[in-house]
């Protein structure tokens, strides 16, 4: 057993927060344990072609490591916790912007565009919303954050250990005792669980052995939608990232834009789910790397369950479990034309589809294989979803003309891949200082449903970190 002040689960945005506060502090005796590997092996990992699927989404630097870069500074996008005011959430931008040029993110303003009226009146059910200030930083720059902020970190005395994937947290004797999976053992006047997306479900399952007040958020699931860049460079030339809120006509659902990418490019992006891995995609842009043809850019509806069945996570991960069986491990991907004639798409069709699709084939050590398996949507998207983003998608013609069409002629170089989901489905009850219901305990980031993007989830961690240093430093 080893003794330590200050547990830290997860080094993603959230968990690098807090240790950042902690050190700066002076605190010592703190742990930062990550399941996956440090961000140098994990690109050593990428850059070899032979990625295992857990490097995509867990290590140093979370899922976001290698994610497009987008940071946000915003007072609405990004955030679900209701417990910071808006001065909080002032304060907490600020800090963050001078943490993030400390260690090489160039925050000058992208954000702040000037948008002509006809954007940005809002019509039926259509609202355009661009952040205040919006960062690219790029799927090639937020490595190197990571790494300047780890050297801080252990030049500052945190102890982090990569592999080790904690198993269980339980409460004695005014103490916190962390077990790893390979049996090591951490006592802990203090716990953050910065878990991320990927641990939501095992966070759910620790709060409720803990007695810690929490229940389900929504989820977010979709597409990702891949057009010609000319389609959509009208609007972002003017705003990099348009954030775009529509209300569908059939049931009144909430779907919105996210995750713009200019030029950029389609990936995959398992999941994990109980031991196993469910198919996914994200998108990718450069900031000084290569730039392709297509915009790309993901298009969710929201999905928030009551009762009896609240449990939104699980819903998603078994819609997420059809589309991986149908597309036999792989995303699925479909032109627009054929999801709104209700046929399938094959490869015939996939290659005489105007748009090159940047997620397709590959080649590993001289064996090309395909990355997707042309199919349906639909067969993998309940109806009510996939309704949601039909009509969600033809709103959108009106910023971006010819991404859609219409539904006698719908546009033909439009490409759809399935599913994108967005786990926060876990949310933990909090103070504005992110401790929860058990005292001396701290939930913060995507995982704990306090947040949903890179900057917010930095902020939470940073205003747990700062206030267990507070508290120790008056002991």
């Amino acid at each position: 057993m080893t003794r330590a002040r200050v547990v830290i689960i997860g080094a993603g945005p959230a968990g690098l927060g807090a240790a950042y506060s902690l050190v700066a502090k002076g605190t010592k005796g703190v742990v930062l344990l990550e399941k996956g590997r440090s961000i140098d092996e994990r690109q050593r990992e990428r850059n070899s072609g032979i990625e295992d699927k857990a490097n995509i989404t867990c290590g140093e630097g979370g899922s976001g490591a290698f994610s497009d870069g987008k940071l946000n500074f915003d007072l609405t996008i990004g955030w679900n916790t209701r417990s910071l005011s808006k001065a909080d959430k002032e304060e907490g931008l600020l800090q963050a912007e001078k943490l993030l040029t400390a260690h090489g993110i160039n925050c000058e303003a992208k954000g702040g565009e000037t948008l002509p009226d006809s954007l940005k009146s809002a019509e039926s059910g259509v609202l355009l919303a661009p952040a205040r200030k919006l960062i690219h930083a790029g799927t090639d720059v937020l490595p190197g954050f990571v790494k300047a902020m780890t050297k801080d970190l252990t030049e500052g005395g945190i102890s982090i250990r990569y592999q080790s994937e904690v198993s269980t947290v339980t409460a004695s004797k005014g103490l916190f005792r962390t077990e790893l999976s390979d049996g090591s053992v951490y006592d802990s006047d203090y716990v953050v669980f910065a878990v991320g997306r990927t641990g939501s479900r095992w966070l759910k399952a620790t709060a409720d052995g803990l007695g810690m007040k929490n229940e389900f958020g929504y989820i977010d699931i979709g597409i990702r939608v891949e057009t010609p860049s000319a389609v959509m460079q009208r609007l972002t030339s003017l705003c990099y990232e348009p954030k775009i809120y529509i209300t569908t006509d059939t049931y009144q659902d909430e779907a919105r834009t996210f995750c713009v990418c200019p030029d950029g490019f389609v990936i995959s992006e398992p999941q994990e789910f109980n031991g196993s891995f469910l198919t996914g995609v994200n998108g990718h842009s450069f900031a000084k790397g290569p730039k392709s043809e297509n915009t790309n850019f993901a298009l969710l509806s929201r999905v928030n369950l009551t009762e009896p069945v609240a449990d939104t996570g699980k819903y998603g991960k078994v819609m997420s479990m059809l589309a991986t069986v149908i597309g036999d491990d792989k995303p699925i991907i479909q032109r627009w034309s054929d999801f709104i004639r209700g046929r399938r798409s094959t490869f015939q069709r996939i290659e005489e589809c105007p748009t090159r699709p940047t997620l397709y084939r590959k080649e590993t050590n001289g064996v090309e294989d395909y990355e997707v398996t042309p199919g349906d949507v639909s067969l993998a998207a309940p109806y009510r979803i996939a309704l949601d983003l039909k009509e969600a998608l033809f709103k959108l013609e009106r910023f971006f003309p010819g991404i859609a069409g219409t539904e006698a002629e719908p546009s033909p170089r439009t490409l759809l891949y399935f599913p994108e989901p967005k786990f926060y489905s876990t949310k933990v009850s909090v103070n504005r200082s992110f401790e929860t219901s058990v005292t001396r305990s701290y939930a913060v980031g995507d995982g704990a449903g306090q947040t949903r993007g890179l900057v917010p989830a930095l902020i939470t961690g940073m205003f747990a970190g700062r206030d267990i240093a507070d508290r120790l430093g008056k002991k």
